[in-house]
């Protein structure tokens, strides 16, 4: 586990051990998969023809008098709204024992099943396969028979239509119900692993792009759900009707995630706008076939969402083949794998439009499709997952190398602190002896003016450099107060007398703010104002209200020393070459530089001709 710090403690296990687990429960699936195949020997189904009935008003009397055509099974018959009758023969059990028939999908919404009496009288019983509890997982029993059974179903739903059906001896079906159940549970627990590998990895990156896959599998892995024929075992309250339909809600919410999801992922490549403009006009299908869903449209909603699923293959290739940029984990990796991926589309959605005929029922079909799209997702997020994850930890150690450095500079900076406070202390002292004695000499005026400017720039830099050096190890701290900005100013100005000052300032200008470090601040830019202004020159300090912000300008005109390097200014120790004339730190404007955004403001400073201004603007 990775020391904490601004980061999420990542491990490894949200990506190598999750790759570990997404390859075990695929092996299992696979297993299952050959040992549920749909192909059994010992199915009874020994036939079967199909009549469609277009406009769905035909009975059953009538029905038994059409031509009926053999078809394979599992027949694909797309969308449509007429009603398909299926009339399938069934051979009697080797062992004489009842027969279980199920009929796939469990979600049509429509099934009823036309089976001759028990008592051979010739009449048939009518049952409502609907209309018998979790009827998708038990099916239904015929008694046992001696002679071949012919059986009729009426099937008709709004969805895809492409059933099939399963005649076992009883016996023989639990054994079958039981290895589908399984191969069911472990595609389910592989998407419920994949579903939260992603939430795991959303949550230790921050990357969207799997907080949306991991949103992706939690509405897939419900739709498959109620696919199944769990809506009724898990929900026994849900009525069949309001399955199926929440089922095809479902179906249409899995599309429009799909399209954002592979649309921020392929975007990352950076095609031509035109080209992803094509994913807008997918995505707003998908919402208008959502809209049409919610005003009671469902067939019309059904196809335009069939069109979104049928255009998305070709609006990945395009993208995924113009985009410009590398993103992880490579471009050619995202092409393979797209390309796999699109295959596997293009298979599904013609299977379930009944444009390519499958011998696999329906739930095989989904749940072949949902483990390739799954994996190949996991794939390419697998690998980008490790990318980030290796970047945080580098930012990470980066960042805990810097805050190691950073304590060891406060360190240092107060043992500096210590040391200038000593020297400031013994400096001063020097400084009040020798200016005792000076007192006592008979000296010209301009000589002790000399050595007091000299004494008092001395300080100055004592007094700047312990400053500076608590400001860096974080000593000073912001206390605001309201104040009286003149009575403030006053007291800045009042060791430089007022002949040469001039300000604007309102007797009533009030700020809220730290008292001490904005004397600070404007002591030191009045400070360098009088130290390197023009002989004999006024020094003026401008003041600028709008709403909640004042600027006070100081300005002066450049003298010896000239004017500063603007690029320079405010960097600690800069002098001008010509300002080493004068005894000084080079910290003063270093000093308001960092005082002022301690404040919350900031600091400027625009030369003009000979003119020098420094612009203090602060939140009032």
């Amino acid at each position: 586990m990775l020391a904490t710090g601004p980061f999420p403690a990542m491990s490894r296990r949200p990506c190598d051990g999750g790759c570990a687990l997404v390859a075990f429960l695929l092996f299992c699936l696979v297993t299952l998969i050959g040992l549920s195949a749909p192909a059994r020997a010992d199915d009874l189904v020994i036939g079967a023809a199909l009549y469609t009935d277009p406009s769905a008003s035909l009975d059953f009397d009538a029905v038994r008098q059409r031509d009926f055509e053999p078809v394979p099974l599992p027949t694909s018959q797309g969308y449509s709204s007429a009603a398909f009758w299926l009339k399938v023969d069934i051979a009697p059990a080797p062992d004489g024992s009842p027969v279980r028939l199920r009929v796939f999908p469990p979600v049509l919404d429509q099934i009823t099943l036309f089976t001759p009496a028990p008592d051979k009288s010739g009449d048939w019983v009518t049952v409502d396969m609907h209309a018998r509890p979790a009827y998708g997982l038990s099916g239904y029993v015929l008694p046992a028979m001696d002679t071949p059974l012919t059986i009729y179903l009426r099937i008709r739903s709004v969805g895809s239509v492409s059933p099939h059906v399963w005649a076992l001896p009883i016996n023989d079906s639990v054994e079958s119900n039981l290895r589908l159940n399984l191969l069911q549970t472990f595609y389910l627990t592989l998407m419920l692993a994949l579903l939260v590998w992603s939430a795991l990895m959303a949550r230790s990156t921050g990357e969207p792009l799997f907080r949306n896959f991991a949103l992706l599998q939690t509405v897939w892995s419900a739709q498959n759900l109620l696919g199944f024929g769990y809506g009724p075992v898990l929900l026994p309250g849900l009525a069949a009707g309001t399955s199926g339909t929440t089922y095809r809600l479902l179906v249409i919410i899995v599309v429009v995630v799909s399209i954002a999801f592979h649309r921020q992922v392929i975007g990352r490549l950076a095609p031509p706008p035109l080209t992803m403009r094509l994913f807008d006009v997918l995505q707003a299908l998908s919402l208008v076939a959502l809209t049409l869903f919610a005003a009671g449209f469902i067939a019309m909603a059904l196809t335009v969402n069939a069109l979104c699923i049928l255009g998305l293959p070709f609006v990945v290739l395009a993208n995924i083949f113009l985009g410009k940029q590398d993103a992880s984990p490579g471009r050619t990796t995202l092409r393979v794998v797209y390309v796999a991926l699109a295959f596997s589309i293009f298979l599904w959605v013609f299977s379930f439009l009944g444009f390519a005929k499958s011998r696999l029922p329906s739930q095989f079909n989904t749940m072949l499709h949902g483990t390739v799209t799954g994996i190949l997702m996991f794939l390419i997020l697998h690998r980008h997952g490790q990318t980030l994850v290796t970047a945080l930890r580098d930012a990470e150690t980066a960042l805990l190398s810097a805050e190691a450095r950073r304590a060891a500079e406060r360190e240092h900076s107060r043992f500096l602190l210590g040391f200038i406070d000593m020297l400031g202390h013994e400096t001063r002292n020097a400084m009040a002896v020798i200016r005792m004695s000076l007192g006592g000499k008979a000296l010209p005026d301009h000589k002790r003016l000399r050595v007091e400017e000299t004494i008092d720039g001395l300080n100055g830099i004592i007094d700047r450099s312990i400053d500076v050096a608590r400001l860096e190890i974080g000593d000073k701290k912001v206390v605001a107060a309201p104040l009286s900005l003149a009575d403030l100013l006053a007291e800045v100005l009042r060791p430089y007398g007022t002949a040469r000052i001039h300000h604007d300032v309102p007797e009533n200008a009030q700020i809220t703010t730290d008292p001490v470090l904005l004397k600070v601040a404007l002591g030191n830019l009045v400070d360098n104002a009088v130290k390197y202004s023009a002989p004999d020159t006024d020094i003026r300090i401008r003041y600028i209200r709008l709403r909640d912000v004042l600027t006070l300008t100081v300005e002066n005109e450049a003298g010896p020393a000239g004017l500063p390097d603007p690029d320079k200014v405010f960097r600690k120790y800069y002098r001008s070459t010509l300002a080493h004339s004068r005894i000084g730190s080079g910290l003063g404007l270093y000093l308001v530089h960092t005082l002022a955004r301690l404040l919350g403001g900031s600091v400027r400073y625009t030369p003009e001709g000979t003119t020098i201004r420094f612009h203090l603007t602060l939140p009032c």
